[in-house]
């Protein structure tokens, strides 16, 4: 494929084939004679490079690089050099051999070039070290049922640039691999969920992060526990005085949890078991009226408590301030006036509570509006009655009382001075005591003589003349004790 013009211009292009030196004759003629010339062409190839590395070699930071390049001339005398040029001077090329420790993070650029004295061929080298991803942050392995679940994945990776390109920025990536229904992990690594009474128990969560080169999957387990509760029963109240013993039963939605019982707030009358619930209150006269334990419950995970309320009210009932006479006369009038106050001392009248009788003497009457009892018992009442009432405050809490009332015909039983049929006679005998010509009036028969004072004797058998009668001029018959002698009041 070699021609030559008549101005003598040679036109050539070799070939792989014609490589190194080629001779070749030319002739140049004119009509008187013809020359002959001896010519020599080299036909030189550039080196090649047959073995070299990646385009972009990936390494870690500190890893050990080492990398032998091949490369051939095709002409057969050429003699090739090995050249690098790059602007870290960590990486050395000792022969055809390239070496360097990757001590810099980030992207490195280098060149190597091969000449033959004639020609010189290029490889253009680019090295990133790459610096993986860590994490430096855990999550939380326990949440409350309710509780938004948050997680912030914070990894560190000390590469600036995209190991892609030099002109981008180098980015983490996050991708979530398995996880509970409604989980969310987002592109900057946060991580969503607001689990619900119903996901209680543990999780398994999977996911992955990394920048391109290098990823991290990690895994952890998240337990939902819901915290223990209790349903406090409305209405609890306490007598002064008394104890009341109330268990809270604790409720937890997790099987197997141990709920345990704390004061939260001041407890001046009582004591709480913190291992049953069990709470013992015995109030006094200054705990009066509404109060309120504050109780914390709490299991053995340690993700908080929850803050009940016992409202106790303590009340006293209320007090009958007068009793009913234990006696009463056959013919005589009984009154008896209900009193009585409730915890606050008012008086339990005028529609601030109620006095209820629920059992009284035949024939008494009970004035509500008075709140008294009459009563005038006749001779075939004689014995035993009951008088049963209740006393009721504002509130409602009450008090029963149950009484015993006897009566009597003879105003004078065998009793104590001091009881209230002396109490009754001590009224009558004014009125009914007899006048003194009636008890010297001599009587015919023994049988109808009554012995009205005490300690003095009637002869019945003395004779009936004049000088054992009294004189009737010195006693007049209408004379009046107005003040009786208490000591030997005997109405008959």
């Amino acid at each position: 494929n070699m021609i030559i013009d008549s101005t003598g211009l040679i036109t050539w292009i070799p070939m792989i084939s014609d490589i190194d030196t080629q001779n070749f004759k030319v002739s140049v003629a004119d009509d008187i004679d013809t020359k002959h010339l001896d010519m020599e062409v080299f036909v030189n190839e550039r080196p090649k490079i047959s073995s070299s590395p990646d385009d972009i070699v990936y390494l870690s930071l500190n890893e050990k690089f080492e990398f032998n390049f091949l490369g051939f001339d095709p002409n057969k005398s050429q003699d090739m050099k090995w050249l690098l040029n790059s602007s870290n001077p960590d990486i050395t090329l000792d022969g055809q051999t390239m070496r360097w420790d990757a001590s810099a993070l980030g992207h490195h650029l280098y060149k190597i070039t091969v000449h033959d004295d004639i020609d010189t061929t290029y490889y253009d080298g680019h090295f990133y070290v790459n610096d993986p991803p860590i994490l430096i942050n855990s999550p939380d392995t326990l949440i409350n049922a309710g509780d938004p679940f948050f997680y912030q994945i914070q990894a560190k990776d000390s590469n600036v640039k995209s190991p892609t390109n030099l002109d981008q920025p180098n980015v983490i990536t996050f991708r979530l691999d398995s996880g509970p229904e409604g989980m969310k992990l987002m592109d900057n690594g946060d991580m969503l969920w607001r689990p619900s009474a119903e996901d209680r128990g543990y999780h398994g969560i999977e996911y992955t992060f990394g920048d391109g080169l290098f990823s991290v999957n990690k895994q952890f387990r998240l337990f939902v526990n819901i915290l223990p509760t209790a349903a406090i029963e409305s209405g609890l109240d306490v007598a002064v005085g008394d104890t009341l013993i109330y268990s809270i039963a604790g409720i937890d939605g997790n099987p197997g949890d141990v709920i345990s019982y704390k004061l939260s707030g001041p407890m001046p009358f009582g004591k709480l078991d913190s291992e049953t619930g069990t709470l013992t209150c015995m109030p006094k006269q200054q705990h009066l009226g509404a109060q309120e334990i504050r109780i914390s419950l709490s299991d053995q995970h340690n993700s908080g408590n929850t803050d009940i309320a016992v409202p106790i009210f303590v009340y006293k009932p209320p007090v009958l301030l007068t009793e009913p006479e234990p006696h009463a006369f056959a013919n005589i009038e009984y009154t008896f006036k209900f009193s009585a106050v409730d915890m606050n001392g008012d008086a339990i009248e005028n529609g601030v509570g109620e006095i209820k009788i629920s059992s009284q003497p035949p024939l008494s009457i009970y004035n509500d509006k008075t709140q008294e009892l009459s009563w005038t018992p006749k001779k075939t009442d004689s014995g035993m009655h009951s008088l049963s009432f209740s006393i009721s405050d504002s509130l409602g809490y009450s008090q029963s009382y149950i009484y015993d009332i006897e009566v009597f015909d003879n105003p004078c039983p065998p009793c104590d001075t001091n009881t209230s049929m002396n109490k009754y006679s001590k009224n009558l005998a004014p009125d009914e005591t007899p006048n003194p010509q009636d008890l010297s009036t001599p009587s015919d028969s023994t049988d109808n003589v009554s012995n009205p004072i005490p300690n003095q004797d009637i002869d019945t058998a003395a004779p009936a003349d004049s000088e054992s009668q009294p004189d009737l001029d010195e006693t007049p018959a209408t004379e009046e004790k107005t003040e009786p002698d208490t000591k030997e009041n005997t109405a008959p």
